[in-house]
């Protein structure tokens, strides 16, 4: 599955019950959403903000893509084409209630900082959703293993990924940051897209035993850590 899309909505993995996107909007979707005020960090395929959209919710996004922003930038209601590593240069007038931050971090010259500088633009008590690759995954172990370190186009070794994490240094990167993890989740090896048929409803049984598998065996098989986290700190007072 090392093939860039052709276009980046086809990247969007709403259809795998156990991917980031999925379990994200799962979670998001069992709080009361209508009216909420959304921003998207590096929202790239849009996916959860495609789906989000049907909810009621205020959605803004932030990506430098121009091809992310002429794809999926009528989903919001403001699109900043900005640098994230350059955060306080974007006119955010606004608290928000969710924060996403899905498959970005690990593409900024400094995580920890823009960490801490998102908690200015969240209100207390809000939510900050991350998910980030294990690059301690199976498959990467044994590529390692045997002197390998390939970069792909998409994936755990992403070739324009400057960061790595595990699932434990992930965790670690909030809490430094001055967030609040309070629940955490993994996503499965996407088989989807190397077997497409898998996304039908009668051939789910390989994901629902993958995902068995992946929860009694987190640090080995997750394929992506998901945090959800809080802001403990009164946003006007940072």
């Amino acid at each position: 599955y090392d093939i860039a899309p052709r276009a980046l909505v086809e990247a969007r993995k709403l259809d795998d019950p156990y991917s980031s996107h999925s379990l994200i909007l799962r979670r998001l979707r069992h709080m009361k959403l209508a009216g909420d005020k959304v921003l998207d960090l590096g929202f790239g395929c849009a996916a959860i903000a495609s789906a989000l959209h049907q909810d009621g919710v205020v959605l803004d996004g932030i990506d430098r893509d121009p091809r992310a922003v002429a794809e999926s930038g009528s989903l919001f209601r403001s699109v900043f084409p900005n640098d994230l590593n350059r955060l306080d240069d974007i006119p955010l007038q606004e608290k928000y209630d969710i924060i996403l931050a899905a498959d970005i971090l690990q593409f900024l010259v400094d995580p920890p900082d823009v960490l801490s500088r998102l908690k200015k633009h969240l209100v207390k008590g809000g939510l900050l959703a991350v998910a980030l690759p294990n690059v301690v995954n199976l498959q990467t172990r044994l590529r390692i293993l045997f002197g390998k370190f390939p970069l792909h186009h998409r994936g755990i070794l992403e070739e324009q990924a400057l960061h790595f994490y595990t699932l434990d240094s992930m965790r670690q990167l909030l809490q430094k940051a001055g967030w609040k993890v309070e629940a955490a989740d993994v996503t499965s090896i996407p088989l989807t897209l190397v077997f497409p048929f898998l996304r039908r409803r009668r051939w789910r049984l390989p994901l629902w035993i993958l995902r068995g598998l992946t929860l009694a065996f987190k640090g080995l098989l997750g394929y992506q850590g998901i945090l959800f986290c809080k802001n403990p700190n009164e946003a006007d007072l940072l």
